[in-house]
């Protein structure tokens, strides 16, 4: 994409430049990309932490397994599962 298609991209609001400009700039888009991913990090470990703990207190079994899955290449993989039933089934 040309400079000029970017510029009437700009111009009737289609298009927004991002990373354009001094590196103080990136520096501080960085430094509050960090800070927001450490963040919203914390916060989902509180509930990922809550969750595991209601499941827990509430039947019998580990709040977490792990499932098989297939990923790229047919590889199979395991990921962890909150338990949605008894572990009996």
């Amino acid at each position: 994409m040309s400079d000029d298609q970017i510029r009437q991209l700009i111009e009737i609001g289609q298009f927004e430049e991002v990373n354009k400009g001094s590196g103080g700039n990136k520096t501080v888009k960085r430094f509050f990309d960090l800070i927001l991913g450490l963040v919203a990090a914390a916060v989902l470990l509180v509930i990922i932490v809550v969750v595991a703990v209601l499941v827990r207190l509430t039947s019998p079994g580990p709040a977490l397994y792990w499932s098989d899955r297939v990923g790229r290449h047919n590889k199979i993989f395991k990921m962890p599962k909150f338990r949605s039933s008894t572990s009996t089934t």
